[in-house]
C-alpha cells in the first residue's frame, strides 16, 4: 500500500499518500506525464478511475464548495481545470474522489455516517488562521443540516509547531478571529511559529466534534524525511495527495 489509509466505515475510503507514491502535483516542476502516471497508479490501486477524481485548485483560501458527480474529472488531468477559489470540497455522491495536494499543510477528511456526506479540506497556515475548518463545519451544518456530533474526522501528517517558521505578516489573517489564537502562535524576531494542527483540533472540538471521532495522526512532515515531503525543510519539494470517497454499501 502506497498511502496511509483512513477508513471510517466499510464504504468510505480515504488517506494520504507518502513519498513512496512520489510527487502527485503538476505545480512543482515535475514532468506532467510522470505526474499523470503516478496519479493513474494510485487510481488503479484504489480501483477507481482517475476520471472520477475532483480537485480543488487550492489558493490558501477559507472557502469550501459542494461538488457532485457532474464535477468528476476536474483537476485530474490538468491543474487549471480544478475547482477554483476553494480549498475544500464536500459531496454526498458515491464514486467521486475528493482530493487535494499538500506538503506541510494540514489535511482534513470528514465523514458523516448519518447523511453520507464526505469532505476534504486543505488547511495551510493562511487557511488555518482564517479558520477554514470552523467555516467548513458551519457551512455543512447550516446548508446541509449535518449534525456535527456525528462527524468522523481525520487530521493527517503536517508541519509541527516546533518546526514551523512563517516570515510573512500574519496580522491580516487574524483580523476576524473568533477565538484567542495567541497560545498557538509564537513570535521570534520577524518570524512566527504557528501550531496549525493545534488550531485545527481546537476548531473541531469547539464545533462539538466528539474526541473519540477524531483520528489525529501526529506525524511531523519536517522530521520524517524518510516518509514525507516538506516545503519547510526543502522548499523545492513534491506534494502528497489526500483523498476520500465512498462506494455503495
Amino acid at each position: 500500500m502506497s498511502y496511509i489509509k483512513y477508513q471510517p466505515s466499510p464504504n468510505v475510503i480515504g488517506g494520504t499518500t507518502t513519498k513512496n507514491q512520489g510527487n502527485l502535483s503538476f505545480t512543482v516542476g515535475d514532468d506532467p506525464q510522470e505526474v499523470l502516471l503516478r496519479r493513474q497508479a494510485l487510481a488503479k490501486e484504489l480501483n477507481i478511475d482517475l476520471s472520477r477524481f475532483v480537485f480543488a485548485r487550492q489558493q490558501h483560501t477559507d472557502k469550501i464548495q459542494k461538488v457532485t458527480f457532474q464535477d468528476a474529472g476536474k483537476g485530474a488531468f490538468s491543474h487549471e481545470e480544478g475547482i477554483p477559489l476553494v480549498d475544500g470540497l464536500y459531496t454526498f455522491d458515491e464514486h467521486l474522489v475528493l482530493a487535494f495536494f499538500h506538503a506541510d499543510c494540514v489535511p482534513i477528511l470528514l465523514h458523516d455516517p448519518i447523511s453520507g456526506l464526505i469532505g476534504a479540506i486543505h488547511s495551510g497556515w493562511q487557511g488555518t488562521l482564517s479558520e477554514i475548518t470552523r467555516k467548513a463545519l458551519d457551512q455543512i451544518k447550516s446548508e446541509e443540516n449535518v449534525q456535527l456530533d456525528n462527524l468522523q474526522v481525520y487530521v493527517g501528517p503536517c508541519l509541527s509547531f516546533e518546526n514551523s517558521a512563517v516570515n510573512d505578516d500574519i496580522n491580516n489573517y487574524l483580523k476576524d478571529s473568533t477565538f484567542d489564537k495567541t497560545p498557538y502562535i509564537k513570535k521570534d524576531g520577524d518570524s512566527y511559529s504557528i501550531d496549525t494542527r493545534g488550531l485545527t483540533l481546537k476548531m473541531l472540538h469547539d464545533a462539538g466534534i466528539n474526541k473519540e471521532n477524531i483520528i489525529n495522526l501526529q506525524e511531523d512532515t519536517f522530521d520524517r524525511k524518510d516518509l514525507y515531503f516538506s516545503f519547510q525543510r526543502e522548499h523545492q519539494t513534491g506534494r502528497h495527495l489526500s483523498f476520500i470517497y465512498k462506494i455503495r454499501d
